[in-house]
């Protein structure tokens, strides 16, 4: 499998798609450095990292026990765990076979990074392995599929239109970018991240439902 990971790899095609992840990785870089970017980066990225995803799904949970299991609630809840499940079944194992390094793997450590260094983090950081690799994005697949299923939640309590949806796009394509910024994806990651959180929120929608 490996070796049909690289052969791919090595395909012309592939080989200027990697030209230009490199350039553009290359004309981003200096905004890393620039402190007022890289925080605000920084803040966009977090909100879609699991560390505010998951407390996020847990709230609307707990929304739905007070509710009383409204129906409502427990079908947004229900496509939001859905759609995370097929996303990381998706690509966790991408970055294990295509096993891309990160633009720059030795650019400082984000405050997380270094929490997992200690030795009450080894088993999670062993659990965790394949973070260590670009390719495809989560962020950027978690952006789109909340994009999706967080719109498709607002047209079931009748709150969908134009306004709102280009404004979970522009959410969604700022969270990606900031990926880009960061250094820790490629264009290609971050793209072919988007069309995987795309695919697991249709596929939710039109194939998971209560």
């Amino acid at each position: 499998m490996v070796k049909f990971i690289n052969l791919i790899q090595n395909f012309i095609w592939m080989r200027k798609i990697k030209k230009i992840d490199h350039e553009i990785s290359e004309k981003l870089s200096p905004l890393y450095f620039m402190k007022p970017i890289s925080v605000i980066m920084n803040i966009i990225s977090l909100s879609c990292s699991w560390t505010i995803c998951f407390p996020l799904y847990f709230l609307i949970l707990l929304i739905t026990i007070y509710n009383n299991y409204d129906k409502q609630s427990v079908l947004i809840f229900y496509h939001l765990a859905t759609a995370e499940i097929i996303q990381l079944s998706i690509i966790v194992p991408l970055r294990y076979l295509v096993r891309r390094p990160r633009p720059v793997p030795d650019l400082p450590f984000t405050f997380l990074e270094k929490w997992k260094l200690y030795p009450f983090w080894k088993i999670y950081a062993f659990l965790e392995g394949w973070n260590r690799y670009s390719f495809p994005s989560l962020h950027a697949s978690r952006a789109f599929l909340l994009c999706i299923i967080i719109y498709n939640g607002l047209a079931i309590y009748n709150m969908n239109g134009i306004i709102y949806l280009v404004s979970l796009i522009f959410a969604s394509l700022t969270v990606s970018f900031s990926r880009l910024v960061l250094q820790r994806h490629f264009l290609s990651d971050v793209i072919t991240g988007a069309v995987v959180g795309i695919t697991s929120s249709f596929a939710t929608l039109k194939y998971c439902f209560l």
